[in-house]
């Protein structure tokens, strides 16, 4: 048996080596290297001095000069949380938070000041309502199952860098329990799981308990569970939850160790959030950490483990430290921009005219590798972190001295700071949300919402070729005027391309490159060559949601060089204006247009609708959605489409093949640009002229059409029509529904049956008719919706989201659950 000096204390705070129990003795600790014998399963720990088993040397105490962490002071949490840190090894803990979204900013401080690697919250308390982005962490991966509002609920945090699994095909429905496999290269993975058990649950729960080891113990993988499971292993007389907890572990060998209470009020302290796992001798140390946000206590373990490494987040920022503006301009006009004129060969001449101008710009404004840091909570000002430490401490000062004054601070100072950081984050916000009004700013301000919300063969069925015998012969000559005053139009903050040229230079020396860069234009449309290195985009992908693994679940964010814009947008004002006085694009297209959008839209078909509703019928809708409609588009196709449907050709028909054609993307991950790719289809995206061209190609779609209307959103696209008989409304619907899909198929894109959807629409004595009769639809019944039209009126209620873009109905559900959370912090004025 080991004596006092082989156990690791800072004061009351325990790093706890495996299967240890001690009163707090020392003020410092040692690294502890004797043997001792093991515990049983889920033991009974008492106060005294107990076996203990072989640990790791506890470096984590020492910093680099290897002095011992400093003893208990006000903020001695934080110092037992550092050593915690220190340890080499993967940092997994668990905390019962009684409602995550009640302490969200306190855990991402907690977890942006400390590297923990895996961090289980139990009794999170939120539902399908609550959105990820509303719970997400910096630098984490999450996995959630929900209960309700009321109780229960896992969410389990994981760190970036770490490779994961989620193997929720393992965990009984019945169990609050998620668990995440974590993958290495060339090493055996391991089961982290997080488990919640509420406490008046049936003893029946442990036989799916039982059901889940053995699907762990038939892969023979390592194990560790971590969380309230809401048995007293202190109790020297256990009840049968406990004993039935003991059996288990028992049978499948695992080990309990956890042995200091883990919730304490001034009456009674508890046992009852463990760390369970089948590989004891893989542990470095255990223990538990008293916090002031909940009354349960935060319990760590530290597994070996060899963690890859944080590659720093670098970013390429141009340096304008020592810019002015007056000296770059004056460098900028003594260039020789007249050699320009020289070439006939657009790509020459860019390549020129690039170096020309970084030569200048690399001087005055140098380019720069910055290291980028996440960002702490920011309303979690220095004072708050004070009376922060201060309840921690009186809460620690309370359970070590059963000091009923001091659990009294401790429920004040506990109190205060919820009240203090409510009321900070409202100002915060507040102030945040002023600005953007005086600034009218619509950016910045969807910016700051997204912040709180802690959320990329041709058709047998054409138009007549031409209005009137007109033709987009040719496009006229771009002014240097128009150049010029488009490139002052350029918002500075817009992201900058591979040709790593910022907006704002471009905007600031507008007069001076406006001439050479407007022969760069006309030499490129009078030759019908697009500029090879425009059409290299820098795409990041942004995760949507699902399966982190998977591509589909990421958004592209296409960034192309800021010049090419500039020149995509005279050439689409050319194009527009030609389109529009020819009327040439669909009446039913509201996408991308001026003067048009999702509201036009609405009114359109809320108008036909009730007109149809007040003679006495009945609408019917089908709601399509195109998979993947803008990447799908096919080259050839669009150019016989441009050519014969809308007469353009010769050179500009040329010229919108080299556009389209080649084009590369590089993709940025982490900072790090991949190989080229080349893209073989689709309209460009992040580009002027995409949008555009995407209208063009999607314009004959309402050609094929009997029995339906069509109202369009870009690729939204919904037919209705009505009908006094409902059988006869889904036979109309049905039978343009089966022409829709013989366009998708000549046109080469694919409908995505899954979020199509269909919907009658009528007063409530009609719909009651049709509800009774059921009338058969190509689509599966749960796909089927009713509208009364009695509460269609209001066009922001569920109904109307129907009619956004699979995109805005994504953004459109989370953010009518989200609204009283912005209207909570920003509209509220601070108390």
């Amino acid at each position: 048996m080991a004596n006092n000096d082989d156990f690791v204390f800072i004061d009351n705070l325990r790093i706890d080596a495996i299967g240890k129990t001690s009163e707090a003795a020392n003020r410092f600790f040692k690294p502890n290297t004797s043997a001792g014998t093991t515990t049983n399963p889920a033991n009974n720990p008492t106060n005294d001095n107990s076996t203990i088993q072989e640990t790791s040397p506890l470096d984590v105490g020492n910093d680099n000069s290897g002095k011992a962490c400093r003893g208990p002071t006000m903020g001695e949490f934080d110092s037992a949380l550092h050593c915690i840190a220190r340890l080499k090894g993967l940092k997994i803990a668990s905390i019962n938070v009684n409602s995550l979204l009640k302490h969200i900013e306190e855990i991402r401080h907690l977890l942006f000041k400390f590297p923990l690697d895996i961090f289980a919250i139990n009794e999170s308390k939120i539902d399908d309502s609550v959105m990820n982005g509303e719970i997400s962490i910096p630098g984490f991966n999450l996995i959630r199952k929900d209960r309700n509002r009321a109780g229960g609920g896992v969410v389990l945090y994981i760190r970036d860098n770490l490779s994961y699994l989620d193997r929720n095909d393992l965990v009984p429905d019945r169990l609050e329990m998620l668990c995440a496999e974590i993958t290495r290269p060339f090493s055996k993975s391991l089961f982290v799981c997080t488990w919640y058990r509420p406490p008046k649950s049936n003893l029946s729960l442990f036989n799916d308990c039982d059901v889940f080891f053995q699907k762990c113990k038939s892969e023979n993988k390592e194990l560790i569970i971590i969380g309230d499971i809401n048995c007293n292993v202190m109790k020297t007389s256990p009840d049968a939850h406990t004993r039935q907890l003991n059996f288990l572990c028992s049978l499948y060998q695992l080990d309990q160790l956890i042995n200091k209470p883990t919730r304490e009020t001034n009456t009674l302290a508890t046992l009852i959030d463990l760390v369970l796992t089948n590989a004891k001798e893989n542990i470095w140390t255990s223990g538990v950490i008293d916090l002031g946000m909940s009354d349960h206590s935060l319990i760590y373990v530290v597994r070996k483990f060899t963690l890859p490494k944080l590659k720093p987040n670098v970013k390429e920022v141009r340096d304008y430290k020592h810019f002015n503006a007056e000296y770059f301009i004056g460098d900028l006009t003594r260039m020789p921009w007249h050699v320009i004129n020289q070439y006939n060969n657009p790509n020459e001449g860019w390549r020129v005219w690039k170096s020309f101008f970084n030569e200048i710009l690399n001087i005055h404004a140098p380019i720069r590798h910055k290291r980028v840091k996440g960002n702490s909570v920011p309303w979690i000002t220095p004072e708050i972190k004070c009376m922060m430490r201060n309840r921690d401490y009186h809460k620690k000062y309370a359970i070590k001295h059963s000091s009923q004054p001091h659990w009294e601070s401790f429920q004040f100072l506990r109190n205060k700071v919820n009240a203090e950081m409510r009321n900070v984050k409202s100002k915060y916000f507040h102030d945040k949300n002023t600005d953007c009004s005086v600034m009218n700013d619509p950016k910045k301000t969807w910016k700051l919402i997204n912040s709180l919300l802690g959320k990329n063969n041709k058709s047998n069925n054409v138009n007549e070729l031409l209005v009137d015998s007109t033709y987009f012969s040719k496009v006229s000559p771009i002014s240097v005027d128009s150049v010029a005053s488009t490139l002052r139009g350029l918002k500075a903050c817009k992201a900058t391309g591979l040709d790593k040229i910022p907006a704002k230079i471009l905007k600031l020396s507008a007069n001076i490159i406006a001439p050479s860069l407007t022969f760069i234009f006309n030499l490129s449309l009078a030759t019908g060559i697009y500029i090879d290195e425009w059409m290299r985009a820098r795409v990041t992908p942004i995760f949507k949601s699902g399966d982190k693994r998977q591509c589909e679940n990421y958004r592209p964010i296409s960034i192309l060089p800021v010049v090419s814009k500039a020149f995509e947008k005279e050439v689409f004002r050319q194009v527009y204006r030609y389109l529009s006085e020819s009327s040439l694009l669909s009446k039913f297209q509201s996408g991308f247009r001026p003067k048009h959008s999702t509201v036009t839209a609405l009114i359109q078909m809320c108008d036909e609708w009730l007109e149809n509703m007040d003679n006495g019928k009945l609408n019917g809708v089908v709601f399509i959605d195109i998979k993947k409609a803008f990447d799908s588009i096919n080259h050839r196709i669009l150019l016989n489409k441009t050519n014969e449907q809308f007469g353009i050709f010769g050179v500009e028909l040329k010229w919108f093949e080299s556009y389209l054609t080649n084009r590369e993307q590089q993709c940025n991950v982490n900072g790090e640009l991949s190989s080229n790719k080349i893209i073989t289809c689709g309209v460009p995206q992040g580009s002027i002229l995409g949008p555009l061209l995407f209208l063009l190609y999607i314009n004959d779609l309402p050609d094929c059409l009997k029995s339906t209307n069509p109202c369009m959103y870009a690729d939204d696209t919904q037919i209705f029509s009505s009908s006094y008989d409902a059988n006869e409304l889904v036979v109309n619907l049905n039978s343009d529904l089966a022409h829709v899909c013989n366009w998708l198929k000549e046109n080469r894109l694919q409908m995505h049956p899954s979020k199509c959807k269909m919907m009658f629409i009528g007063s409530p004595y009609n719909l009651n008719n049709i509800m009774r009769e059921e009338p058969e639809s190509d689509l599966d019944s749960d796909d089927q919706n009713y509208m009364d039209g009695n509460v269609m009126d209001p066009l922001y209620g569920e109904e109307a989201d129907e009619t956004n873009s699979s995109h805005d109905e994504e953004e459109f559900s989370e953010e009518k659950f989200q609204l009283p959370v912005i209207d909570g912090n920003i509209r509220i004025e601070p108390k």
